[in-house]
């Protein structure tokens, strides 16, 4: 297993897995926003979009959010309904294929927090600061 901090990018040499946070979703997306115009590496596919202003959000969102799961993902075998993780972020991701999203939260829009397409997962939170929700996530990924 490799991680590389810089990235926030985690592979499974092993298995051939990817998994990835918050950068490394902006990064696989179609990223038009925060990068003028480059697009990301479709890998998949979808929009990193700022959480919108309204009244009582902080932005950027730093803090513990509960999870909506939905779709059978791996990373949240285990893992229950309405668990908390931490958040640390100003944009969010919109997935193009909603069929892909593994875990969805609210912050005055709903965030698709977690997307898993073949060997490729992500997560919009920060699994290794949420505690034992997180390691059981870690755990999951490292099968």
């Amino acid at each position: 297993m490799y991680f590389d901090a810089h990235s926030d990018l985690l592979y499974d040499v092993t298995r051939r897995r990817l998994a990835g946070e918050a950068r490394i979703l902006e990064t696989h997306h179609l990223d038009r926003l925060r990068s003028g115009g480059v697009e990301g590496l479709h890998i998949l596919d979808g929009q990193i979009l700022r959480i919108p202003d309204k009244e009582g959000l902080k932005i950027p969102h730093i803090g513990w959010n509960s999870l909506h799961l939905q779709n059978g993902g791996r990373l949240f075998a285990g893992v229950e309904e309405g668990a908390f993780v931490y958040f640390v972020h100003s944009y969010y991701l919109k997935a193009a294929d909603k069929g892909i999203v593994k875990a969805s939260t609210e912050y005055g829009t709903e965030i698709h927090a977690s997307v898993e397409q073949g060997n490729v997962f992500a997560c919009q939170f920060h699994p290794e600061k949420s505690s034992g929700v997180g390691l059981q996530i870690l755990k999951n990924f490292a099968g």
